[in-house]
């Protein structure tokens, strides 16, 4: 076997213990604690803000159900938790259905659920990823989930739930809020893999160069495989 084989064949190993890291080991792990106040809604609605028509907003069974007939309804709830230090990456889950939705012009015109960002002013930061889950027309009950990192300026986050600008119907239970933490395992694997890319990668990539040149094109995919 020739030396680009043999590189091609490192690639290839590198490659395929980075994609199995993070595609089937877990990352995070909870600390078992929920920040959500009444979040399965055994308490009724308390401890959560309602926007709309109060009839629009109903619970049954443990499941909140909102429905609006008008785009200008926007029928929601909301709660908002403040930060404490240390508290860096939450994930946020929730299971949830909806049907008919319809909304306007906008991509958000539609059935959402949030973990906004809110900085010391009380402005929400928009820009920073806050969508859980975004749709229109109807889908089936499921579980979604998803990993937010929170900015240095956030002091608090708020959970929203509800139809922004849109009519049809959706139904949300089982929401959880709960700080995460990095499982040592997966840390050490990142770890020990990025420190294999950032020596082998010179190595793999140094025929690209040519008699012995070194392309600022290989420097740039040698620092990219690094961070």
């Amino acid at each position: 076997m020739n030396s680009m084989g043999r590189r091609l064949i490192c690639a290839a190993i590198l490659l395929a213990a980075t994609f199995s890291l993070f595609v089937f080991v877990e990352r995070y792990q909870g600390d078992n604690s929920q920040y959500l106040r009444n979040s399965d809604f055994k308490g009724g609605l308390t401890d959560w803000q309602i926007r709309g028509d109060r009839a629009s907003v109903v619970l049954i069974d443990g499941v909140l159900r909102m429905q609006a007939a008008t785009k200008g309804a926007s029928p929601s709830v909301r709660q908002t938790i403040k930060r404490r230090p240390g508290e860096d990456i939450f994930r946020l889950s929730a299971w949830v259905r909806h049907d008919e939705v319809s909304g306007g012009l906008r991509a958000w015109h539609a059935m959402r659920i949030l973990l906004a960002s809110i900085d010391h002013s009380g402005r929400k930061l928009w820009d920073v990823p806050h969508v859980l889950e975004q749709r229109r027309g109807s889908g089936p009950w499921r579980r979604v989930v998803r990993v937010f990192y929170l900015p240095p300026q956030a002091v608090a986050v708020e959970v929203f739930a509800g139809l922004n600008m849109a009519t049809g119907r959706m139904q949300i239970r089982d929401l959880n809020l709960e700080v995460v933490h990095e499982r040592p395992a997966f840390r050490g694997g990142r770890l020990v893999l990025s420190a294999i890319w950032l020596f082998a990668a010179p190595w793999i990539i140094w025929p690209c160069g040519g008699n012995g040149a070194w392309p600022w094109s290989s420097s740039a995919v040698v620092f990219c495989l690094a961070v």
